[in-house]
């Protein structure tokens, strides 16, 4: 994938929706500055393993759309083995752990 400096810089091409690619370089942007936002802004889980899980979760789940908190809570629990969220968010019945289970959602 090219970066996003890269991006804005390319030449649009036939059949190119140039839209769509403004969204993909704004969302590979995040993704990589996602293990220096949960290190130095969070610090719960210090593990780019989590990091790179939050990023898995918000492509698995682009269609909802899952944001950074909705997938640090996921991210968190899985690392923590907790199945019980607390969320008034109807998208947590939706969302599954890396193990394909479900969790409780309180109340």
């Amino acid at each position: 994938m090219t970066t996003p400096e890269n991006n804005e810089h390319e030449e649009p091409q036939p059949g190119d929706d140039t839209a769509a690619r403004k969204k993909l370089a704004a969302r590979k942007k995040l993704y990589d500055a996602l293990p220096e936002f949960w290190q130095r802004y969070v610090g719960v889980v210090d593990s780019s393993a989590e990091t790179s899980r939050m990023a898995a979760l918000m492509e698995q789940y682009r269609d909802l759309p899952m944001d950074l908190g909705d997938a640090s809570i996921i991210a968190t629990a899985e690392a923590l083995r907790l199945r019980r969220v607390f969320t008034f968010d109807r998208r947590f019945y939706v969302y599954r752990l890396g193990d394909g289970g479900a969790l409780e959602v309180l109340p």
